[in-house]
């Protein structure tokens, strides 16, 4: 099944819990009255069932006698080819090859006995005792002469088998033809071997007459020719005692008072008559082996036909009948199986009813209603559970990297069902593990294992990484992934969460889509952010902003830092998703006002405005716009000269609400700045969404300007005339290299921020302008990579033992 099968099957699944919700609330289950419903349904049920079993068993009784016409019939194949071996040695002395195309004849014939010997045991009994005498023949090394006498003596076997075939509403007829089939065969034989007039062959004519006239008493009643004989053979004789059956009855008489019947008659009454073995005093012509032959050919071949006639018309009659049963049966086992389904329902929604309440509470308390996983109180008894069991418990806190953005373009429908396939993987995956997965809230899971195996932990993580990247919901392919933090210890679920905690934030500040495992010095690293910004050791730099028309400083970007005990400062980029992660961006920004005020409270007057970071998520907060126009008017500078740079843009999830703050922050005459416009996924709707005065377009598009006009260079100046249209400044970010200043010039972009246009520092080193020739000569590409940058001074930073959260070797310069 693909995907959109799936999520058939699942829309189905609801629609049917719904229905029986609603069924189970219903009035009607109530009271006395559905218990006679039930009993009711349960008489119809049996009653019906009874009578599908009684159908059974007359289907069962046709196909056995089905199967009985089909082993006549096989009987008559097999009597016709024995009557064919003793012709074909008869005719031709290689008796290897009359054997051959003998055992080729049965061969075919038992094929369609294949499926009759299963039918019942006494068919099963008489089709062996029929192969068995049709696979008795000699194996070709004596005399032709010898052969013959095998195949006659076949045929009274076959003659003596067809006895067992019970009869069907009266005689057995194909018992009756089968005789009459080998009393025409041996009749002409034998007066084939009188004819011949040797003592062998006259013997053993004289056997095969007293077969068939019964040692002096006539084997078929009255005899035919020139009068009435002691002992006689009428060919029919058996089968035209048969009634009942119109149409065999007329074709039989026609043959038993054909000349074909006199010829044949008058013919063995003479050989009987020349060897002694009739008493007859009659005189009968002598016959003639070749018209006798021929004329029982021709009577054995009409009633041949007759009885497959016959058969075929009975074959089809019991099949049709067998048929019409069945459907009878099969109509009562469906409905004795559909009131009973319908009973049995009633009943469970009857047992539902009564334990529907209690379930509700019980799930209320323990289960995510939208997923179906246990929520955290659930969690926490799973872990109490497992550490009784286990030595230590492995969690993992699972986060999904970007459901927010497909929660906000396809809507919470597709949220709401992502979230729900997450769940049914994590479900998976704890069955298979032997774990428990939880819901923590919005698109936080959780996985608790047993931690007695290490590879059983890793092995989980990495299938989850890979089974919650994509999507497939009703045709629509989304891409989502997922963070995990794995973290093992003894300890209940609170200290296992934190530490899981941290491993996540690693697991998303090193590129998400990954799982990271907790280690001891990364907790140490973020213990030691918390402790700084709580105790305010927040200080700040300041990079220059400035016109790439005459270089003169238009502005200034404030950039936190923090110390550790050596007095190390600390870039923002290795702890600023620290503080993102705690929620604590707020409390780091009053710091960084603190710090802003104290610099200006040492330096010279500010002529260039200050701008300052600021994530998007601290301006929804109740009254955000009085908390920032409070700690901004702390720095008693003018709103001109003050500004405000979103950062993280993409991760905007209430614009409305955030443009309302904006627009009372800019109506005081606050700049208002997109950050890094350009990466990744951010909106170019923000520009009309929310009131810009300014854009910093991306580091990677300044790199990506170049001569030949590349796309980086087209995105730069249609970003340029956009913003002139509307009336919004442009700035470029990360101009490093000489070439830039006048290719972003050309390009429409006219201010630039960069290692080449100022270096991050104190308040005293902000220019008042630059030498953009001077610039236009140097580069300062070296300093991405952190490699020494010559006559200008740089300062050295080194932070504090960031092992576990990739902080990398010490920078040769500030990088933000």
């Amino acid at each position: 099944m693909d995907g959109a099968d799936i999520e058939w099957v699942h829309m189905r699944a609801r629609w049917l819990d719904r229905i029986l919700t609603q069924v189970i609330e219903s009035h009607w289950l109530r009271g006395r009255r559905i218990f006679g419903v039930i009993a009711v349904l349960v008489m119809f049920a049996a009653s019906a069932w009874a009578m599908s079993r009684a159908q059974e068993a007359h289907v069962a009784q046709k196909r056995v006698d089905r199967g009985w016409v089909e082993l006549t019939s096989a009987r008559i194949a097999g009597i016709r080819s024995t009557i064919e071996l003793s012709e074909d040695v008869k005719r031709s002395d290689d008796v290897n090859a009359a054997l051959a195309r003998y055992e080729e004849r049965n061969a075919r014939i038992l094929d369609t006995l294949r499926a009759t010997r299963s039918t019942s045991p006494a068919l099963a009994l008489a089709t062996q005792s029929f192969q068995r005498i049709l696979d008795s023949h000699p194996d070709g090394t004596v005399a032709p002469t010898r052969t013959q006498l095998a195949v006659e003596r076949n045929l009274v076997r076959l003659d003596a088998v067809s006895i067992d075939v019970p009869p069907e509403d009266g005689p057995d007829v194909g018992g009756r033809a089968i005789r009459d089939l080998i009393g025409i065969h041996q009749a002409a034989r034998a007066v084939e071997l009188v004819n011949k007039g040797d003592i062998g062959t006259t013997m053993f004519g004289q056997s095969i007459l007293a077969e068939l006239l019964g040692d002096g008493a006539p084997r078929a009643g009255v005899g035919v020719g020139q009068g009435t004989v002691a002992a006689s053979f009428t060919p029919l004789g058996e089968i035209s005692r048969v009634d009942g059956h119109a149409t065999l009855a007329a074709e039989v008489r026609r043959l038993a008072g054909s000349d074909d019947a006199r010829v044949l008659a008058d013919a063995t009454a003479w050989a009987a008559s020349k060897i002694g073995v009739s008493s007859s005093t009659i005189e009968f012509a002598a016959a003639d082996p070749a018209v006798v032959n021929a004329a029982g050919s021709r009577l054995s071949n009409g009633l041949n036909s007759a009885m497959k006639r016959f058969l075929d018309v009975e074959g089809r009659r019991l099949s049709e009948a067998e048929a019409a049963a069945q459907a009878r049966a099969n109509v009562s086992t469906t409905v004795a199986v559909v009131f009973g389904i319908v009973a049995f329902g009633l009943c469970v929604l009857l047992s539902r009813r009564l334990q529907r309440d209690d379930t509700l509470l019980r799930e209320a308390a323990s289960t995510d209603k939208l997923t179906g996983l246990g929520n955290r109180a659930h969690l926490d008894e799973r872990v109490a559970a497992m550490s009784q069991d286990s030595a230590e418990v492995v969690i993992m806190h699972i986060d999904l990297d970007h459901f927010k953005p497909v929660n906000d373009t396809y809507g919470h429908a597709v949220g709401d069902r992502v979230l729900q396939l997450t769940a049914d993987r994590l479900r998976e995956s704890a069955r298979r593990h032997g774990g428990a997965a939880a819901r923590l809230g919005g698109d936080e899971f959780a996985l608790v294992l047993p931690g007695d195996a290490t590879t059983t932990a890793d092995d989980a993580a990495t299938e989850l990484v890979e089974s919650l990247r994509d999507f497939s919901i009703g045709g629509l392919e989304v891409t989502v992934g997922a963070s995990i933090g794995v973290a093992r210890g003894s300890g209940g679920l609170d200290d296992l969460l934190i530490n899981a905690d941290l491993a996540l934030y690693q697991a998303k500040r090193t590129g998400r889509g990954q799982a990271q495992t907790f280690r001891a010095e990364a907790a140490a690293f973020v213990g030691f952010v918390r402790e700084a910004l709580t105790e305010g050791r927040v200080h700040c730099v300041y990079q220059p902003q400035i016109s790439l028309d005459d270089g003169s400083c238009i502005g200034a970007e404030v950039l936190a830092r923090l110390t550790d005990k050596h007095g190390t400062l600390i870039p923002a980029k290795e702890w600023m998703g620290i503080a993102e992660w705690m929620g604590i961006t707020g409390e780091l920004f009053e710091h960084v006002v603190g710090a802003v005020l104290r610099d200006l409270s040492s330096n010279p007057p500010l002529h260039v405005p200050l701008w300052f970071n600021m994530a998007p998520n601290d301006l929804i907060r109740p009254r955000a716009g009085e908390w920032l126009m409070h700690h901004l008017g702390r720095l008693g500078l003018p709103p001109n000269k003050l500004g405000i740079e979103l950062t993280e843009t993409e991760a905007i999830n209430d614009s409305e609400r955030l443009a309302g703050v904006l627009r009372g922050v800019r109506a005081a005459g606050v700049g208002i700045a997109l950050d890094d416009f350009g990466a990744r996924n951010t909106p170019i709707g923000h520009l009309v969404d929310l009131p810009v005065s300014r854009v910093k377009l991306d580091k990677s598009l300044t790199d990506g300007i170049g001569a030949d006009m590349p796309p980086a260079s087209w995105v730069v100046a249609s970003m340029a005339d956009l913003a002139t249209q509307l009336r919004i400044e442009v700035i470029a970010e990360g101009v490093n290299a000489g070439e830039q200043i006048s290719m972003l010039r050309d390009l429409g972009v006219h201010q630039g921020q960069g290692y080449l246009c100022g270096l991050p520092g104190p308040m005293s080193r902000i220019p008042s302008r630059v030498d953009l020739r001077e610039l236009q000569r140097s580069s300062m590409r070296a300093a991405e990579v952190g490699e020494p940058v010559s006559g200008l001074g740089p300062t050295q930073y080194r932070g504090p033992d960031r092992r576990g959260l990739g902080s990398g070797p010490a920078r040769a310069i500030e990088i933000r």
